[in-house]
């Protein structure tokens, strides 16, 4: 899924979970290249530790991991093309579920602070969710710069605005789970809006997880900013090209 900034030339940012980086990372860069997006954020990258690497073709990955001890799962990443490195102005890798990297925006000429997210699934345990929610909180708490948080949050937030108009639009699914809800009520007392439900689409460019075999569909990978940045976006759409085996787009 693709964010287009509003300005004389247009910058994209991408997020997109890839159930699985380990041997991907040509194929990625390749499919990176093709779009034209210079900066996506990984999710279930299943990568273990944290660190910062140049991989293929001189493109870099910086992720955050559960330690090299422990069964590979979750991981967050931030891939970066080549020619935006220089834009990169810090990171702090939190854990296996967060991670924050600070770039230098230059159609505003301002820092944009990431916060890549790999949410709990819908069936975890409430506990996990809450320690999930808590750092996520305490992270953005500490940031008084623009916000762009996003990932998988694994939430459906359904297109249901009664309450909510201040975080979302009319243009999500019609479904709906706790863990969107969640994510509504995380979003509306943060003063935050999630980009995806604000722009009209068809389907195809729509849902982020599409499982034929299954019938099964739904948008649960997001691109999240402050309030104060909506004027600035002019897109937020799933794009369908790309492919490295996963069932998101």
């Amino acid at each position: 899924m693709a964010m287009t900034w509003r300005g004389n030339g247009s910058l994209k940012y991408g997020t997109w979970n890839i159930r699985g980086l380990v041997g991907k990372e040509p194929e990625l860069v390749e499919e990176m290249k093709k779009i034209g997006i210079p900066m996506i954020a990984l999710t279930e990258t299943k990568k273990k530790g944290q660190g910062c690497e140049t991989i293929h073709d001189g493109f870099w990955l910086l992720y955050s991991g559960v330690p090299a001890d422990v069964r590979a799962k979750a991981g967050v990443a931030l891939l970066i093309h080549r020619n935006s490195i220089n834009e990169v102005k810090d990171w702090k890798y939190i854990n296996e579920r967060i991670m924050t990297v600070k770039v230098y925006d230059k159609e505003s000429r301002r820092n944009i602070i990431m916060i890549i997210c790999y949410g709990p699934n819908e069936d975890e345990l409430a506990e996990t969710k809450d320690e999930f929610y808590e750092m996520l909180q305490k992270v953005l708490d500490e940031e008084d710069e623009d916000i762009l948080i996003l990932g998988d949050l694994n939430g459906r937030v359904g297109n249901n605005t009664q309450g909510f108009e201040k975080a979302m639009g009319r243009y999500g699914e019609p479904e709906t789970n706790s863990n969107g809800k969640r994510l509504l009520r995380f979003c509306l007392s943060n003063e935050l809006v999630i980009f995806n439900t604000m722009f009209p689409h068809k389907d195809v460019h729509k849902y982020t997880r599409v499982e034929p075999a299954r019938k099964e569909k739904s948008i649960i990978d997001y691109i999240i900013g402050r309030r104060s940045m909506i004027n600035r976006v002019r897109d937020t759409r799933v794009k369908r090209g790309p492919e490295v085996g996963s069932d998101h787009h």
